[in-house]
């Protein structure tokens, strides 16, 4: 699982619109969060949490779901199961566990500047967890924790980890970027790896794509995997994550990506920012060829940040508004009572207009021109790299400085839109 908040870009070569089956299981549109993360605990048990501290449990397969209180205060990004009782959660600046299943939680690693998003288990006691500024392991099932592998160490003064996945015991790959002033352009994207256990780090290679977030990665042997950028470029390795070629293309915006078998796989996506004048959607994803072509199954209105499938018939996605479905192999399309959410395909895209940030990266203000005419109408709104919502503003002036110093340091993007149109625009707070 990793974080992911993408500009939309509908990159799509291969791509068919799909006969996809999907149940809805729950869903509720007076909650106004998302959930992110799904995880089977064993045969019967599954667990989705989200925004807000949402968490909601399943003892019958995903047939039905209950909403519980852990006691906690946080937004919950991944979760894992260590061993035979313990479970680790993660979201933003808070590591909590539980070794009882989920009956009870406590904090056990807490940081103000970081943003904990993605967890890694390696056996039942070697477990790493991935954030904005690098990658902690624990040996002891998340009881105590030292850092792996920092951006500061290695030069950057800030950046993110966007996702962690092991090949096998000892063989991890970490995707992510860093940004230094002193590095042309401003960035580095790159692909870590570790031989042992998660204990070291060097970088790999360099794929040569133009990304930000790397959300899907995931292997199908102990030798083969893939990784799916933000912008919908899916790259395939034979050799644990050494070489890398690129295996083909879709919709951008995706936030996570399951294999299912040597050749089938499914990939969610998040369209939180539109350029037409439609809300916020997801699409499911769907190949059977290793990525090479791909179907799309929209989901108007609700943004998609999860995919988790126990086998190869029985799987799940999650989103915005608690959403849970399941896949069900004997159905087209989505069936159950998904909300009546209009298609994106029926507005028209809106023009562009101009509007400049001019610092970025930014420090304790965001500071915005337009050239506009007349009196500026534009909404403004900022949201960090999860697809939270942490600003939102009216420009009615030609010269807006918003304050940002209560903001974290890491990417946020920003979403401006008018009657003469709409931009999105990659901001990194310093």
């Amino acid at each position: 699982m990793k974080s992911a908040f993408l500009i939309i870009l509908y990159v799509a070569f291969f791509c068919t619109h799909a006969h996809s089956q999907w149940e809805v299981k729950y869903v509720d549109t007076n909650f106004p969060g998302s959930l992110h993360v799904i995880k089977a605990i064993n045969d019967s048990t599954l667990f989705a949490m989200g925004d807000a501290s949402a968490c909601f449990r399943s003892y019958d397969a995903g047939e039905s779901w209950e909403g519980f209180d852990t006691g906690l205060d946080m937004d919950f990004l991944d979760i894992e199961r260590l061993g035979d009782s313990v479970l680790l959660a993660v979201g933003r600046k808070q590591m909590v566990r539980s070794t009882d299943l989920g009956q009870s939680w406590s904090l056990v690693y807490s940081d103000e500047a970081e943003a904990f998003h993605a967890i890694a288990a390696v056996g039942d006691a070697v477990v790493l967890v991935a954030g904005y500024a690098g990658i902690y392991q624990s040996t002891d099932q998340g009881q105590s924790w030292q850092t792996a592998w920092s951006l500061e160490g290695a030069g950057y003064e800030t950046g993110e980890i966007s996702s962690l996945h092991f090949a096998d015991q000892q063989v991890g790959l970490a995707a992510g970027y860093g940004y230094a002033e002193d590095i042309p352009g401003g960035l580095d994207r790159f692909i870590l790896r570790t031989t042992d256990q998660g204990t070291s780090w060097v970088a790999g290679t360099d794929l040569g794509a133009d990304f930000l977030f790397a959300p899907g990665l995931d292997f199908t042997d102990t030798q083969t995997g893939y990784l799916h950028l933000d912008n919908g470029q899916l790259f395939k390795t034979t050799d644990q994550g050494i070489s890398w070629d690129l295996q083909g293309g879709n919709y951008g915006d995706v936030t996570d990506l399951n294999f299912i078998s040597p050749d089938r796989a499914f990939s969610t996506c998040a369209h939180l920012v539109f350029t037409g004048n439609s809300g916020p959607e997801g699409t499911i994803l769907s190949t059977t060829d290793q990525g090479v072509s791909w179907e799309v199954l929209p989901t108007p209105g609700i943004p998609l940040f999860d995919v988790d499938f126990q086998n190869d018939s029985t799987g799940f996605v999650v989103g915005k508004y608690a959403l849970i479905m399941k896949y069900n192999a004997d159905i087209e399309g989505i069936a159950g009572a998904y909300p009546d959410f209009p298609s994106s395909s029926s507005h028209p895209e809106a023009r562009g207009f101009s509007i400049e940030v001019l610092q970025n990266p930014f420090q304790d203000f965001i500071q915005l021109s337009t050239e506009q005419e007349g009196t500026p109408d534009i909404q403004i709104a900022l949201f960090d790299a999860t697809g939270r919502k942490v600003m939102a503003q009216q420009m009615s002036v030609r010269a807006l400085q918003i304050p940002a110093a209560h903001l974290p340091k890491g990417p946020y993007f920003l979403y401006a839109r008018s009657a003469d149109g709409a931009k999105v625009v990659p901001l990194i707070k310093m």
